[in-house]
């Protein structure tokens, strides 16, 4: 599913998501664990960042991606950084900060 396009100049685009690298079988899990309980991360499909630096757009997606859909939105709001967040269903929020301008 595409959610979004986006043109960027001097900036970098990282996603985490969980749609490509599930353990098999039918539990299915994310591989991206949250390391407080040993577990899979488990209401959000992906998380798109834009931030300054490839390294803290990664890092900035993984750490949304663990906190879930209304923390991890909100701990990207604090960090001033553009996000998407979006739910298996397809339904997604986005960041009050934007993600720049669409393609």
């Amino acid at each position: 599913m595409l959610a979004r396009t986006l043109r960027v100049t001097d900036t970098a685009v990282c996603t985490s998501g969980d749609y490509e690298r599930r353990s098999p079988g039918p539990s299915a899990a994310s591989h991206i664990l949250d390391a407080r309980t040993g577990r899979p991360t488990t209401d959000l499909a992906s998380v798109t960042v834009v931030a300054p630096t490839a390294m803290a757009a990664d890092g900035l997606s993984t750490a949304a991606m663990v906190l879930g859909r209304e923390r991890g939105l909100a701990f990207l709001e604090d960090q001033g950084v553009g996000g998407l967040l979006m739910s298996p269903d397809g339904t997604y929020a986005t960041t009050a900060h934007g993600l720049g301008e669409d393609a």
